[in-house]
């Protein structure tokens, strides 16, 4: 029997006959180059390590042992171990093949280490490696130190700390490794932890990772130096089972997919997004060479240039995993980094083969098939995805009917409005066909017309004709069709292509037909019998019209709650609204209906405002007794009195108000009170000639304007004084100025007469 296992190499012929003259090797020179050379890569060397523990883990096991392997980082001093407890154990014999590069223990395909360069790896992020041994099949206990890849020096008994069947590995890991252009780079013991994760995430030895204490980052910024922790001390689990590993990134619902053969194994998952509406295929992937992380590609057609080309093999999950079970029938390169170029693309076939007739499980024929699968999620999704290309045709037409936009109708008594989007009118939302095929075995199609700008709701017909239905069906749905904002002349057609596969195809009745048949078969009560007499509802919320920033709006109060202030009225609302938006007022107004508690009535409101103080030519009164004599009246808004003396309109008595609270009140009272009245702030504009056309004037510009004319009118004497007032109040914007302006020149007149 063999005692060690060499890779095969190929064998060439003598040229013509002629003896081939062997090369010959100086030993200690290629030693030296091999440990430095074949493992580039820190991170491949920790791979290997662990490998290298987990193949005689395994080995232990199928001997009906239990081994674990504990794997220790001490950040303060960089020592790394590795340690399988209750393992295999390096024999003597064993450690006779370790020493040479290119011999390996191993004689199964099934496990890590055909190439006998794993332990050497070392090298590329330690100078020195300890290692100590129990063998399980000799009982033999020993230990020796590595040095550099090229030498082995023994540690002394009595210096051993190992106690049970297994191998410690310990090493200082360098601050950094060195390049073979002269670069070096940096290792980083998060990135340690980060690479053990990676490697051992779905190992079939549980492994566990002890961080001693946390591993701190520095980092200088110009504001100063700070500290962060970039990985947590503690111990943890690090391997997974694949469906474990799946749930915990992706999502704890969805489906699985196990594919077995005696070369490799396959495990799928799609995870169901929140709303359980699609499935998610992010497409995360994990491809392992016996358990080992390993690069692979496959051959893909490249139709541009007529060639082939490397690529990465992709498949619509969320999660996949591929096991490689054979590392001599799937060779790697020396450094395990990669799969040779081919050796993948047979079993890439065979994972696509076995997911088409997964899928092929979920096909469906017809709404009824949809509505009953347990595959709504992927079936959603197939449209627009790589999922696709995984089932038949048919499936994908079923699919992309099921994907067309609609319209529901909102149910009356729906507590929780659905998230609307521009153009959506009320009572409607938008959704997808499949959503309303899943939710009722009778779905009905409502018709939208063309018009000529694009728009048609039928929002009415839609719900009438669902209320008619759900008389005969008590789940019936109506959608209207199409969904959305369409440009009707440029999709007109595939509108109705839409129309006729939905209803000739398909079999979804015409909302409005079948409404017209049921309304038949009620007979004369269908009224009643489909709840259009129920009482209605009395409303629980009134709108107040009030003045709120400097404007007048509607505002939603509820109808037990109105303010002292809320003015209830029985006309038309309008009138009160326009008289809000004339005068500042703390009052608002809303409709007079049943339930409305709070506020004040209309009759309420008079005798508040009945006490409103004006002016007339009589002198000061109240708006209640100043409108107790005359039948049309004028409210004035004037702050000053001298206008009573100088405006005196025929048929109309004229009562001043002062103020905008004042000309509120007079103008609510009369209103209340039925009066002829109307309400102005200036002298018709009419009644004086010196106002030039196209001209803007204030309101008391105009006042004072009328007065300084009937002085002039007035007055035969003195005419070129009165000209010089009127230009002067034709150009003052100062109320207190022009009232100056008039006071004098009545005083003037008095003087002059």
């Amino acid at each position: 029997m063999e005692e060690y296992y060499t890779p095969p190499v190929s064998e060439k012929p003598s040229v013509d006959g002629l003896e081939t003259i062997p090369v010959r090797l100086e030993a200690n020179a290629i030693i030296e180059y091999l440990g430095q050379k074949i493992y580039t890569s820190w991170k491949s060397t920790l791979r290997e390590l662990y490998a290298n523990e987990l193949t005689a883990a395994k080995k232990a096991s199928r001997m009906g042992a239990h081994p674990t392997i504990e794997i220790t980082l001490d950040p303060r001093t960089r020592e790394l171990t590795i340690q399988g407890k209750d393992s295999l154990g390096i024999t003597g014999e064993m450690f006779k093949v370790l020493r040479y590069y290119g011999r390996s223990g191993n004689f199964s395909g099934n496990d890590a280490g055909q190439f006998g360069f794993g332990f050497k790896s070392y090298v590329a992020c330690a100078d020195e490696v300890r290692v100590e041994t129990f063998a399980r099949e000799t009982n033999e206990k020993y230990g020796f130190i590595g040095v550099k890849g090229v030498e082995f020096r023994q540690v002394p008994d009595e210096d051993l700390t190992i106690t049970e069947y297994g191998t410690k590995l310990s090493l200082i890991i360098r601050d950094a490794q060195e390049k073979g252009t002269g670069e070096k780079e940096n290792i980083d013991l998060a990135d340690v932890v980060d690479v053990f994760e990676k490697v051992c995430r779905f190992a079939e030895i549980d492994t566990y990772f002890n961080l001693s204490s946390p591993i701190i980052k520095k980092e200088t910024h110009s504001w100063g130096e700070y500290e962060f922790v970039k990985k947590k001390a503690g111990r943890w689990k690090l391997n997974y089972t694949p469906g474990e590993y799946a749930r915990l990134t992706c999502g704890k619902k969805g489906y699985d997919f196990e594919y077995d053969t005696g070369d490799f194994y396959f495990y799928g998952y799609i995870a169901i997004e929140s709303d359980n509406d699609k499935v998610d295929l992010s497409r995360h992937k994990e491809i392992r060479l016996v358990g080992m992380p390993i690069d692979v590609t496959i051959n893909e057609p490249n139709h541009i240039q007529g060639n082939y080309r490397q690529v990465p093999p992709e498949y619509p999950l969320s999660f996949w995993y591929v096991n490689l079970k054979d590392e001599r029938k799937f060779t790697p390169t020396a450094d395990r980094e990669r799969l040779k170029e081919g050796l993948f693309d047979k079993v890439n076939k065979s994972i696509v083969e076995f997911l088409k007739c997964e899928f092929s499980r979920m096909a469906i024929r017809s709404f009824d098939d949809y509505r009953n699968s347990p595959y709504k999620p992927i079936l959603n999704t197939v449209i627009g995805s790589g999922l696709s290309d995984y089932f038949d045709q048919e499936t994908i037409f079923v699919c992309s009917a099921l994907n067309l936009p609609v319209f529901g109708v909102e149910e009356e008594n729906r507590q929780e409005s659905r998230r609307r989007r521009y153009g959506v009118p009320e009572g409607l939302y938008e959704t997808k066909l499949r959503h309303l095929i899943a939710s009722s075995k009778n779905v009905f199609i409502l018709r939208r017309k063309r018009k000529k700008d694009g728009y048609n709701f039928p929002v009415r017909t839609a719900i009438t004709a669902r209320k008619i239905l759900r008389a005969k069906y008590p789940d019936a749905e109506v959608f209207l069709h199409p969904g959305g904002n369409f440009f009707w002349n440029s999709d007109f057609s595939k509108i109705e292509d839409d129309f006729r596969l939905l209803t000739q195809h398909f079999g979804i009745p015409d909302a409005c037909v079948e409404a017209a048949i049921v309304k038949k078969e009620l007979g004369k009560n269908w009224r009643t019998v489909a709840g259009f007499q129920t009482k209605a509802k009395m409303k629980e919320e009134a709108v107040v019209w009030m003045r709120t920033d400097y404007k007048v709006e509607p505002v939603k109060k509820n109808i037990k709650e109105l303010g002292e202030k809320t003015v209830r009225v029985r006309g038309n609302i309008k009138d009160w609204v326009d008289l809000l938006r004339r005068h500042i007022s703390k009052y608002g107004f809303t409709r007079d209906m049943e339930g409305m508690v709070g506020g004040m009535t209309e009759e309420e409101f008079a005798n508040v405002v009945a006490s409103t103080k004006v002016l007339t030519s009589e002198g000061e009164t109240t708006i209640s007794k100043a409108s107790e004599t005359g039948n049309t009246f004028t409210v004035f808004e004037f702050d000053d009195p001298i206008i009573l003396k100088f405006y005196k309109p025929k048929n109309t008595k004229v009562i001043l108000a002062t103020t905008d609270e004042s000309a509120f009140g007079a103008t609510a009272y009369l209103k209340l009170k039925g009066k002829t009245y109307k309400s102005i702030n200036q002298v018709e504009p009419e009644l004086i000639t010196s106002l030039q056309p196209y001209k803007t004037y204030d309101p008391a510009q105009v006042n004072y304007l009328y007065v300084a004319q009937r002085l002039l009118g007035k007055t035969g004497k003195n005419t070129q004084f009165m000209e010089l007032l009127r230009n002067a109040l034709e150009h003052s914007w100062n109320k207190e100025e022009m009232k100056s302006l008039v006071n004098t020149a009545i005083a003037y007149k008095r003087f002059v007469e």
